[in-house]
Formats: structure tokens, C-alpha cells, sequence
């Protein structure tokens, strides 16, 4: 494990990539035994194998570098770099969270009469992808008046949800257009549950408690694992109760999905792996569940259990994602 940490220790911003040979000499090994270790770190994930011949942080590695950011106070890590920045743009440097727009956690004077704004989200989404400002100017030529909002973070706190239902309801929304992963398209069902019965989300925690229809959301999902746009379900993190929990409601269920096999082709490996055992793992969940119990004349549950519909479409599922 010491040799492992030594090798990832010499990945920052001025080395993104190193060779066998450079690591072979700065670690004092013979380049036999560190082709090994390169190639056990591949094989894991850690590093990845680039065109010209060296290696780079791998998905794995990236994503582990993503869990420690969010996990740890940034503000902390920070002005160190940024004293460095500074010096060398001869500006100040400004750390935000989220966007150009949210809380300014930490500066760095060196000149106020410039600054250069580093702002830190931990997501796979990038606005900056031509078909984002294609997408959003072509509604707009249609006459549409566009809200562009991005501050939804992966797993989705409940803070979260109330935030971009609040930005909605300032905006005076008729529906929500959602591209992302689960936690985009769940979040616009709940922003529109929200915009629509308000209170706080989570007196809407459980089955039925929706009390009628919501706006109408579109989702074109960008991850292939988690269904939410066809689903009843909205999962949020409480941190409050330190566990996920989920809204339930035919409510939810978005108007209409845009399913387009070429949006999942962005995010990282990683990503799109995590995905197929996240389809996985609920037409296993689909095939296995206990059929629930209901009184006549009561309101249907939401989750149905196993019955002769859901059955072979959990087997058949299962078969496409072994194949």
C-alpha cells in the first residue's frame, strides 16, 4: 500500500500523467517491478493507460478524488492555491462554491481591481457542452422564457430540492426540462411537486402523500441505470434522519422522456458501469419482492411487489443486462 500511495502522490495539477520510467526514477525501483505495480493499479482502476504511452488518474481514482472534495472543507484545502494563483496572475483570487453566484468561502487580495472567480462543484454535468446552449437557445428562439439552474449535487440532500424549488417558484415556472442523472431527474420532480403544493419536503416522505398533480416534467436522462424517467419515485438524502429516503406518487411520474442512447456517452466509465448494476439490481429486486397485502377499497400501494406482469419483465431485463 506504500508503494501505491507513493506512485498516486505524484499525480498534481503540473504532472497529470508520468511514465514508467520517470516513477521507476523518482521512487528509486527498477522499471521491472513498476510495470507491475502499474499494471495492478489499471487493473484496479486507479490509473489509466493514455495514447502516449503513460498513465493517467483512472476513473476510479477520479472518483474517489470527487467523494473526498465533497467530503471535506474545501475552504481548508484552498488558499494555499490560491496565494499561488494570486501571485502568479497578479489578481485576486476568489473561491466559490457551486457557480459564479453562490457564497464566497475564502479570498486571496493581491489586487481588487480584478479577481479570477474558482468555482468547485463535484458533478458530471457540464453546462458547457455545445448541445446545453443549443438545447436552451432553441427554446428560447420558440419564445420560452429559459431558466438554466446546475446546483444539484449527486445523491441530492434534501436542502438541495427546497433551493431549486424556491429558484422555480421565483421564476414562476410552468414545467421542468431535467438532463442528468437520477439526481437531476429526481430533483425536478420534486421542484415540481413543490412549485405546485409547497411546505416541506419532507412531509411528502412515504407513499400516496401527494395530494394531486404536479408540473410536468421532461427527462432525458444521461445515466442508463436509474429509471427515474419513468418512475413514481423521488430519493433524497435527509441527513436529518442520515438516511435516503423517497417520495411516492403516480404524481411524479414525468410527462415525457427523452431517451437518447448518445447522452450517456459523457460521463466517465465509472459512471456508466455503476449504472448497469444500478438496472440491475432492481430487476432482481423486481422478481424477488413480496407481493403486498391491501384492504379492499384502499389506495394502491405505488410498489406492487411481484406479480405476472412484473415477473418475465425482471427476468427478460436481467438477461439484456448479462448479455
Amino acid at each position: 500500500m506504500s508503494r501505491v500511495s507513493q506512485i498516486l502522490s505524484l499525480f498534481e495539477p503540473a504532472t497529470p500523467e508520468v511514465t514508467a520510467g520517470e516513477v521507476a526514477e523518482r521512487l528509486g525501483l527498477n522499471r521491472t517491478t513498476l510495470y507491475r505495480y502499474c499494471t495492478t493499479l489499471v487493473a484496479a482502476g486507479l490509473l489509466e493507460r493514455s495514447t502516449e504511452g503513460g498513465c493517467v488518474p483512472g476513473s476510479l481514482l477520479l472518483q474517489l478524488g470527487a467523494f473526498a472534495i465533497g467530503h471535506r472543507r474545501v475552504v481548508h484545502l484552498a488558499p494555499r492555491h490560491m496565494r499561488a494563483l494570486s501571485r502568479v496572475t497578479r489578481t485576486s483570487a476568489v473561491l466559490g462554491l457551486w457557480n459564479l453566484t453562490g457564497p464566497v468561502v475564502s479570498r486571496v487580495e493581491e489586487d481588487v481591481s480584478a479577481a479570477v472567480i474558482v468555482s468547485v462543484r463535484v458533478d458530471v454535468l457540464r453546462l458547457g457542452i455545445p448541445f446545453i446552449g443549443e438545447l436552451t437557445g432553441s427554446l428560447a428562439r420558440a419564445g420560452l422564457d429559459v431558466r438554466t439552474y446546475s446546483d444539484i449535487t449527486p445523491e441530492l440532500p434534501a436542502g438541495t430540492g427546497d433551493a431549486a424549488a424556491e429558484a422555480a417558484r421565483e421564476h414562476r415556472a410552468h414545467s421542468a426540462l431535467a438532463i442528468g442523472g437520477g439526481s437531476t431527474l429526481d430533483a425536478a420532480k420534486l421542484i415540481a411537486l413543490l412549485c405546485v403544493h409547497g411546505g416541506s419536503l419532507d412531509r411528502y416522505y412515504g407513499e400516496n402523500r401527494v395530494p394531486g398533480p404536479v408540473l410536468p416534467v421532461v427527462a432525458a436522462p444521461t445515466t442508463a441505470g436509474t429509471r427515474s424517467e419513468g418512475t413514481p419515485v423521488a430519493v433524497v438524502s435527509d441527513p436529518g434522519r442520515e438516511l435516503k429516503v423517497g417520495v411516492s406518487s403516480p404524481f411524479l411520474v414525468p410527462a415525457a422522456a427523452v431517451v437518447d442512447p448518445g447522452l450517456t456517452r459523457d460521463p466517465p466509465r465509472g459512471v456508466t458501469a455503476f449504472s448497469g448494476i444500478d438496472a440491475l439490481v432492481p430487476a432482481a429486486e423486481s422478481y424477488t419482492a413480496r407481493a403486498p397485502h391491501t384492504e379492499a377499497g384502499a389506495d394502491l400501494p405505488v410498489c406492487t411487489g411481484n406479480n405476472a406482469l412484473t415477473e418475465p419483465v425482471a427476468l427478460r431485463a436481467a438477461q439484456h443486462l448479462g448479455a
